[in-house]
């Protein structure tokens, strides 16, 4: 194999994809090799490009190792390895090096500075146009990945036939289908010997049972730092904004909502009932400040104070309250009685119940689960089980919250991919 280039195909030009190439492409040297990304799409980067509604979270600005990894539903311990040699700071770094500066938002988020998520495509087309061994094949949709001795063989829809040294699979997992991540890629990892775990959806929105008699007026109100428990348990899912929509809850912690249950079915036949907490303080410190509020103001009406105990959006107040027909909001601070005002604790501690009846149809924008991360070496993704066959991106068994941390694992795993396939490369 020395006399001739190394044959590399990664499938799919997704983020994992393009960043595998480009990686490989800076770092060949004196390597002799062919590098060809396959997408069944008529353009690269289709979810990248959609994402965040085209601004394109990319990563997070979270820096504490241990606090990146905490973000990650599944696969934290996988990619504990590579978060230390890849950092989102060094992935910020690397996308400044192709002309792409970035900012953080207060919660965390780091988007382009242009906000436009073509810039970060931008980088992978300048790239593929720029580099001589790297080359880009697009509407070619894998049909068939077989070993072929120490090679593999590849045949696409339109009958071309490929032969490969190394085969890159990054074709995520099987959420926005539209964008061309329809799970085949779990086909092939499958046919050729690996684990896929159960697969579900993660990173979506919520049909509901409306909250409220008048639940449609909640529309597009927004909630701050609830705490969502699944009744009857004490274990908090999540805690963050969301915002209440004509169907149900959605954005943006809701998500991480949905990524903590993504293990669960759930249907109209088969619903989760779930306690929302108005605040993370303990009846305790809810209590307090309570007290303080009402000796503060003795004369003011209930409607008039309570925002200052935990502001809540007007029309979520007036629902909240018309719903508890033990507090009415006209009587003055001075005449609660203790249970009353135990009561009002409760209400915003657990009293308000959602019940989910099914994920939001074509809302998921991650697969939680996908190949079995104890078959992959967590130092160069290359599989344990097949010779020079690697994997990175949403395809493995790695999710993460919202917030840019699953476009970080792909940038992390495609890296250590890119790393792995040169020292390979060295002894072929």
């Amino acid at each position: 194999m020395t006399n001739r280039r190394t044959e590399i195909a990664i499938i799919g030009a997704g983020a994992a994809g393009l960043m595998c190439g480009l990686r490989l492409a800076e770092s060949l040297g004196e390597h002799q090799a062919n590098i060809t990304i396959y997408e069944k799409n008529s353009e690269i980067g289709k979810k990248i490009r959609i994402s965040w509604g085209g601004r394109c979270n990319f990563t997070t600005g979270r820096e504490e190792k241990s606090h990146i990894l905490d973000a990650y539903i599944r696969g934290s311990q996988f990619l504990k390895y590579g978060i230390g040699k890849y950092s989102p700071i060094k992935i910020r770094e690397f996308f400044a090096l192709h002309d792409v500066e970035s900012h953080m938002e207060d919660d965390g988020r780091v988007f382009p500075m242009s906000n436009k998520s073509s810039d970060i495509v931008g980088v992978f087309e300048r790239a593929i146009a720029n580099h001589d061994h790297l080359n880009l094949s697009t509407k070619m949709s894998l049909t068939s990945l077989k070993q072929q001795g120490e090679q593999f063989e590849l045949i696409f829809g339109n009958d071309e036939k490929i032969i490969a040294d190394i085969v890159v699979l990054t074709t995520g997992g099987n959420a926005y289908a539209h964008t061309g991540s329809s799970g085949d890629g779990y086909e092939f990892a499958r046919s050729l010997g690996h684990t896929i775990t159960p697969l579900s959806p993660s990173l979506n929105s919520f049909e509901t049972l409306p909250l409220f008699e008048d639940f449609a007026l909640l529309q597009w109100v927004s909630l701050k730092q609830v705490v969502f428990r699944e009744s009857g348990n004490t274990e908090v899912l999540c805690i963050g904004d969301m915002i209440f929509t004509h169907f149900g809850i959605s954005w943006p912690w809701v998500f991480a909502l949905a990524a903590s249950l993504a293990y669960r079915e759930i249907t109209p036949q088969n619903t989760v009932k779930l306690t929302l907490a108005l605040t993370s303080e303990n009846f305790e410190q809810v209590e307090q400040r309570l007290i303080n509020i009402l000796s503060a103001h003795p004369k003011k009406t209930l409607g008039n104070i309570l925002h200052l105990l935990i502001p809540l959006p007007e029309r979520f107040s007036e629902l909240l309250w018309k719903d508890q027909t033990m507090i009415h909001l006209d009587r003055t601070a001075s005449t609660l009685s203790r249970e009353e005002r135990k009561h009002i604790i409760h209400t915003l501690l657990s009293s308000i119940n959602i019940t989910l009846t099914k994920r939001r149809p074509w809302d998921e924008f991650v697969t939680a689960w996908g190949i079995d991360t104890d078959e992959v070496s967590n130092k160069t993704c290359e599989s344990k089980i097949v010779n020079n066959l690697y994997f990175a991106g949403e395809i493995l068994n790695i999710d993460g919250i919202t917030g840019g941390f699953n476009f970080q694992s792909c940038w992390v795993t495609a890296s250590l991919v890119s790393e792995g396939v040169l020292e390979k490369m060295k002894k072929l």
